[in-house]
C-alpha cells in the first residue's frame, strides 16, 4: 500500500492550494474583463496589480509547502490592499475587488488564519 498525504478540503470541496489558485484566476479574469482595474497613475496601477498578483502566487507557493503561518501573513498583506480601507491604499478598485477580498477572508479561514 502506498503512503499518502492527506489533503484538507474546504470550501466547495476544493483544496486549500486549489482555492489559492482559484484566487490568482479570480484576479486574472477580473483584471481582463475590467471588472478590477489596478489603483494609481500612469505606470503604477499595472505594477500594482502585478505586486497583488505576486502576494497571491507566493501565498500559494507558501500554502503548497506547507507554510501556513507565512502564507496566512501573505494573505493578510493582499487583503489589506484589497479591503477599500484607505490606509493602506488598496492595489485594485472597481466592482469585483469586494468579491475578491471576500475569497481572500475564506481562504484565511479555511486556513485557521487568526486576525
Amino acid at each position: 500500500m502506498r503512503p499518502h498525504d492527506e489533503v484538507p478540503l474546504s470550501g466547495d470541496g476544493l483544496s486549500l492550494e486549489d482555492q489559492a489558485a482559484q484566487l490568482i484566476d479570480i484576479l486574472d479574469e477580473g483584471l481582463s474583463q475590467g471588472l478590477l482595474t489596478g489603483v494609481g497613475n500612469g505606470a503604477s496601477a499595472p505594477k500594482r496589480t502585478d505586486a497583488f498578483r505576486h502576494m497571491l502566487e507566493e501565498a500559494l507557493t507558501l500554502i503548497a509547502g506547507g507554510d501556513i503561518g507565512e502564507a496566512c501573513d501573505q494573505l493578510y498583506a493582499a487583503l489589506i490592499h484589497a479591503d477599500g480601507e484607505p490606509q493602506p491604499g488598496d492595489f485594485i478598485a472597481v466592482a469585483e475587488r469586494a468579491s475578491l477580498a471576500s475569497e481572500i477572508v475564506d481562504l484565511r479561514s479555511h486556513l485557521g488564519c487568526g486576525n
